[in-house]
């Protein structure tokens, strides 16, 4: 178990037994956190008031004011804290008002101690995850204040060398304003900030992804010579390619001063640099690891409300039956949401091996395997074969298998349907497209078409997360992808790899 040292937990009983057992039991299971007990909401809220405890854990049948409310208490004085309700009723009205306080886990009495254990480890996983990101928040921060606070002139580039950014110490000593450096293409030829005699071994050295350094001297806007420092340092990703140039410049005109402690500078700035890379890619997989976590709950809720059902289903009246079923859809539409996140995730950190292909043969075995799922379905496929491109085949499977899927489900209202696979081969580069003669789309609320959690359709049409899928691998090719549409009428999904 890791360490959760300074996390503290209050824990709200009005039951002496009750509360009683489950403190020696927090305190057994989690000997290093803070565990307190308090007898009522008043002393519960009085103890959070003070002390902000992390989680806090209460019976929602409290004496004069209710676990509810002091939940609603706890949630306005901190909005992150961790609030587990535990009650003997089942009462629907109870689990709205808790979903609309924003309580994290809802328990039922008697409390299974397995089950409490567990939703306490995933709120103290969710603590320590926060802990993280707001520590690395509050690095980014420091780095950037640093650099804009920086006695050296510091500029950040894009990968072709145009200024994305100058900081206040590199316009004093120039005497450009910052919106004049700002924009400008560095390396692209003559400015006025850098002398011609550098500009040629500066892109010989750069583009072979090396740290180019030297002792200049230059003019000021003034016209007003001077002698700096000069180092331009590229920033790579993971993946080794050059996505910005640090430029880091220092005036030595009285004379070149201590060299060893710019090296060491730079050097602070590269470290820093691979932090907010690292910090970038937690920041990108933290959707992946909360997706994943989530699962477990969910297999575990759904395995109670299926053996509720089991056992007592005969004593159930049938609205409660019917209650009981929707949780379960909405279990099984909330996990296929997961996998789809899961899904997304993955398919956006596949590497790419590109090949040539026969696309129209792809849409071909998409087609037959959705046409086995509904055998009785009728649907007109016009296939174009053969279809060269140049792509990954594994993730150009997943963007058709996404488009076709999305034009058979939009076409299921048609008597016949239509779905049709085609290229442009005369445009450089070629374009394919998908048109189905389905529900279509009203292009006015197109915009954000291809974004995460973005339907077009309503209530039942997905998760929204497909069309984002095959936009991010379609980039990732170096294409571009844009459609058309109108409501009733059908769309066409045009795409270049």
């Amino acid at each position: 178990m890791e360490e959760s040292h300074d996390i503290s937990l209050l824990y709200v009983e009005d039951q002496p037994e009750s509360r009683e057992f489950l403190a020696k039991a927090f305190r057994h299971r989690y000997p290093e956190l803070e565990v307190h007990v308090e007898e009522n909401a008043e002393k519960g809220l009085e103890f959070f008031r003070r002390y902000r405890p992390e989680i806090v854990i209460t019976d929602i049948s409290l004496p004069v004011k209710n676990g509810i409310q002091l939940a609603a208490e706890v949630r306005k004085l901190q909005a992150e804290t961790e609030i587990i309700a535990l009650t003997a009723y089942s009462d629907s009205e109870y689990l709205l008002d808790a979903i609309g306080i924003g309580i994290n886990h809802y328990i039922l009495k008697p409390v299974e101690l397995d089950r409490l254990f567990g939703v306490v480890d995933t709120s103290l996983a969710r603590i320590r995850i926060s802990r993280k990101v707001r520590h690395q928040y509050t690095i980014i921060r420091k780095l950037s204040q640093a650099i804009e606070q920086s006695p050296l002139g510091i500029m950040i580039t894009d990968a072709a060398g145009v200024v994305e950014y100058a900081n206040r110490e590199l316009s004093a000593m120039t005497g450009f304003d910052r919106d004049e450096l700002v924009g400008y293409p560095l390396f692209a030829g003559e400015v006025p900030h850098l002398p011609r005699s550098v500009h040629g071994d500066v892109r010989r050295t750069l583009t072979g992804g090396n740290r180019w350094s030297g002792e200049i001297e230059n003019v000021r806007k003034g016209g007003d010579l001077y002698w700096e420092s000069l180092s331009v340092s590229p920033v790579h990703d993971e993946r080794g390619n050059i996505t910005n140039f640090i430029i880091v410049r220092e005036e030595i005109t009285a004379r070149i001063r201590d060299r060893q402690q710019i090296e060491s500078l730079n050097a602070e700035l590269a470290h820093k640099a691979a932090e907010l890379e690292t910090t970038n890619r937690e920041l990108e997989s933290f959707n992946y690891t909360v997706a994943h976590d989530l699962r477990t709950p969910l297999v575990t809720v759904k395995g109670l409300v299926d053996l509720l059902l089991l056992r007592q289903s005969a004593v159930l009246d049938p609205q409660s039956r019917e209650n009981l079923a929707w949780i379960n859809e909405e279990i099984v539409r909330l996990n296929g949401l997961i996998g789809a996140i899961l899904r997304f995730s993955s398919d956006a950190r596949k590497p790419i091996d590109k090949q040539w292909i026969d696309l129209g043969s792809i849409v071909r075995e998409v087609a037959a395997q959705l046409k086995a799922k509904e055998p009785l379905r009728q649907v007109d496929l016009a296939i174009a074969s053969p279809a060269p491109a140049y792509c990954d085949p594994v993730l150009m499977r997943i963007v058709l298998e996404n488009l076709i899927d999305n034009a058979w489900k939009f076409c299921a209202t048609r008597d016949v349907a239509r779905i049709e696979f085609g290229h442009r081969g005369e445009e450089e580069p070629p374009v394919f497209f998908i048109r189905d003669n389905g529900a279509g789309f009203d292009e006015k609320n197109s915009d954000g078409l291809f974004d995460v959690f973005r339907r077009t359709q309503g209530e039942g049409a997905g998760y929204g997360i497909g069309l984002a899928t095959v936009m991010k691998i379609i980039q990732r090719h170096g294409g571009r992808i844009w459609a058309d549409g109108e409501t009733g009428k059908g769309a066409t999904f045009y795409f270049t790899v």
